[in-house]
């Protein structure tokens, strides 16, 4: 669990990002309005093709492997509480590296890094957990090509078929 005093320390020094761009905007000259506009466009795209792209083959590995979507169907945790969802986490962060949106990361670091939860993983816990708990998913993942680009795309199509599930 985090302090409080973390946390507060996280709130009172957040600023929204559209306020950061407006204040970079006024300190450069050169950021117009249109270059603005261009980067949220860009910001916003590539966020909903990620989180997208991630919960489709997280999907598809549901579909193919159906044990862990049997396992992942009985995850017992209230309706409010996507922290809880802990196996499916595990299985969120497999899907991932198994197929990684952008497939190519072009860093070094010379310094370990602690990632935090983000808005994007809470989003794909509650989708597939809200999909999983009332379809049965099907796939064949054998017959997924994959595109490479800036994104890692599915180019076959999702192979995926939806089944309600029997409760």
């Amino acid at each position: 669990m985090v302090p409080v005093d973390k946390l507060m320390h996280v709130v009172l020094d957040f600023q929204p990002f559209l306020d950061k761009v407006i204040q970079i905007a006024q300190e450069n000259k050169g950021f117009t309005d249109e270059k603005i506009k261009h980067h949220l466009n860009n910001i916003i795209s590539a966020g909903y093709d990620t989180t997208a792209n991630s919960i489709i083959y997280c999907l598809m590995l549901l579909g193919h492997h159906q044990a862990v979507q049997d396992k992942l169907s009985r995850e017992d945790v209230e309706n409010d509480d996507v922290a809880k969802l802990v196996y499916l986490e595990a299985v969120l962060k497999e899907s991932l590296r198994l197929y990684p949106v952008v497939p190519v990361v072009g860093r070094h670091t010379d310094v370990d890094l602690k990632l935090s939860r983000t808005f994007s993983m809470l989003s794909m816990k509650t989708t597939i957990s809200h999909v999983v708990r009332r379809f049965r998913i099907t796939a064949d993942i054998t017959k997924l090509v994959l595109q490479e680009d800036i994104l890692l795309k599915p180019a076959s199509g999702q192979h995926i078929i939806l089944e309600p599930r029997i409760h």
